[in-house]
């Protein structure tokens, strides 16, 4: 069926990191259905009173990407400015829109719709309800949700957040914690079910082979931005290691606004020496590298599902992060260790036992086999391709079905 993706989080020409993750729900759904991804963005770099559609050309001949930048507001006045931006948003999702049914549907319009992270993404799938029966539903990954000020009680934005989940036909959070902190702030719908973050369980495998270093290695993979993943707390639990001990190194994967001032961090805490800080990498570069460790590292201060900690799982890797989100559930059974977010003396005595018990081992590291792949099948059976876009296909029948008994 025709199913259109609306998103204001999608990987594009300011960061090709962001929104990873509904960009592989995108394809993992793919497998049964025809998607046309829709994502609007605003972007200083669009000059004058004009909207730039950029289609995206794919070998997926069942995936259809349309990136449309729209002007940013360069004055801040209450009430006003949010007044433009969201004209020039929705004049952003109307105009892609027809594009796409335009060049991919033959006119159709699609059947069902599917939000990826509110509010501004439901817009256009909520008037093709009201105009035209298509149903829609969405999910949700941000971790705003669980913070306090996360919206303000009686702000427009919350209104329209409640009013777009309410009528839904499913709303689907990553996790259930997630789905707890959406409904305290009142966002309620009758159909909440719980669908996974989605992995390429065929990149993101076993290494064929691995050669023990002289030091312990760490990897870590994330936006680079320090209010959530904490990473000037990874730096100081580094820089009272190397107090200790000079056998290991911690890379650091991934862009972000916080990046130059982690990198001038770690300078200061004098610690540059034992660590790196590498560019973003997807798909089977990523999975090259998370496959040259001997363990993940995250210290967030809140988490909901995160596919990093899943991709590294599916390597093979041990896991060490915090006990947030959904996380102490993925690394229970020996999946990983967690640690209290923002306790950094935990975290040193605990990267201090895994570098005594890696630096005694004789053999390469992760020598039992037997964990790494139960990790990997951990992930294969719950996040693959095959059974995300599964359990989306039966909302997305359920949804129509449903619609056409009203």
């Amino acid at each position: 069926m025709r199913v259109l993706f609306t998103t204001a989080w999608y990987p594009n020409r300011k960061d090709a990191g962001d929104g990873v993750f509904i960009q592989k729900h995108a394809k993992a759904v793919t497998r049964l259905n025809d998607v046309a991804v829709l994502m609007v963005q605003t972007d200083v770099a669009v000059r004058g009173l004009k909207i730039e559609l950029c289609p995206v050309e794919s070998e997926q001949t069942s995936l259809h990407e349309v990136l449309v930048y729209v002007p940013k507001t360069r004055f801040e006045l209450p009430l006003i400015t949010g007044l433009v931006r969201l004209f020039w948003l929705m004049l952003g999702y109307i105009k892609g829109y027809r594009y796409i049914k335009r060049h991919y549907w033959q006119g159709k319009r699609p059947e069902v719709c599917h939000v990826n992270v509110l509010t501004r993404a439901a817009g256009l799938p909520w008037l093709l309800l009201k105009l035209h029966h298509v149903p829609y539903i969405i999910t949700e990954h941000w971790s705003r949700y669980a913070r306090e000020g996360a919206y303000p009680d009686s702000g427009i934005q919350l209104r329209l957040g409640r009013v777009f989940v309410k009528d839904a036909s499913y709303v689907c959070p990553v996790s259930l914690n997630l789905e707890q902190s959406m409904k305290k702030w009142g966002l309620e719908n009758r159909h909440y079910t719980r669908i996974s973050n989605v992995v390429d369980t065929d990149t993101f495998v076993l290494p064929a082979s691995v050669v023990k270093s002289d030091k312990v290695t760490f990897v870590h993979v994330s936006w680079m931005r320090d209010d959530s993943k904490n990473i000037s707390g990874i730096l100081r639990t580094v820089a009272k290691l190397k107090a200790q001990r000079q056998d290991f190194h911690v890379d650091f994967i991934g862009e972000g606004n916080d990046k130059e001032r982690l990198i001038d961090y770690s300078k200061e805490l004098g610690v540059e020496e034992y660590v790196s800080f590498l560019q973003a990498r997807t798909g089977k570069d990523l999975a090259e590298v998370l496959q040259q460790h001997d363990a993940f590292l995250m210290f967030s201060h809140f988490e909901n599902q995160p596919v990093s900690v899943l991709e590294a799982l599916a390597c093979g890797l041990p896991v060490i992060a915090t006990k947030v989100g959904t996380i102490p559930a993925m690394l229970s059974q020996n999946r990983g260790i967690t640690v209290p977010p923002g306790d950094e003396a935990q975290l040193q005595d605990i990267l201090t036992a895994f570098i005594v018990a890696r630096s005694q081992m004789t053999d390469a590291p992760r020598a039992d086999l037997t964990l790494a792949q139960q990790r990997h099948r951990y992930v294969a059976e719950r996040h693959s391709p095959e059974v995300i876009a599964q359990q989306f296909d039966v909302l997305y029948h359920a949804a129509i079905q449903n619609m056409t008994k009203r």
